[in-house]
């Protein structure tokens, strides 16, 4: 039980931080309803067994957690993995543009995230070592790189037109 009510404040924490750097983005309403999939029972207790468990992960890729997440992934617009189609087995694939709130909540998420682990945000070393990992469509990537660049101008807010 104990692990369940850790997971739910630590939910709360992330959606609190994630919600402040939604309005100052002017997406009152994605700050509100953010991360909301996370209570959903398939995604919540395997979440809270992944990270609050008995320590033991289970590392093989069908794992109860990995499905999770890929259900938290494609259940939430502001995942860049929500905008990739997979054609077939070969790993042939498109990429479309994200919407410009789901955008400007993906990095909400990415600041919210680190500051409810780690107490601070330091987005550019994290956007940094994962940006290889991630995969977005050429207008996607130029409005990303605009608004971080924005991000980290003398902690000036970028505001869409």
């Amino acid at each position: 039980m104990k692990k369940y009510v850790k997971y739910f404040w630590y939910v709360m924490r992330h959606k609190w931080y994630v919600m402040i750097e939604c309005f100052k983005y002017g997406i009152y309403w994605r700050g509100i309803i953010h991360d909301f999939s996370k209570f959903r029972p398939s995604e919540f207790f395997p979440y809270a067994n992944h990270f609050f468990g008995d320590g033991i992960k289970d590392k093989s890729e069908l794992s109860p957690f990995n499905f999770a997440w890929m259900l938290h992934q494609k259940r939430n617009d502001h995942h860049w993995q929500w905008w990739c189609l997979m054609l077939n087995a070969d790993e042939s694939s498109w990429v479309f543009s994200m919407s410009r709130s789901a955008l400007l909540e993906m990095v909400a998420d990415w600041k919210g995230a680190q500051k409810a682990i780690h107490g601070k945000v330091d987005l550019m070393k994290w956007y940094d070592a994962h940006k290889d990992l991630m995969a977005f469509a050429p207008e996607t990537k130029m409005e990303l790189q605009i608004l971080l660049a924005y991000e980290i101008a003398g902690g000036k807010r970028y505001t869409w037109e």
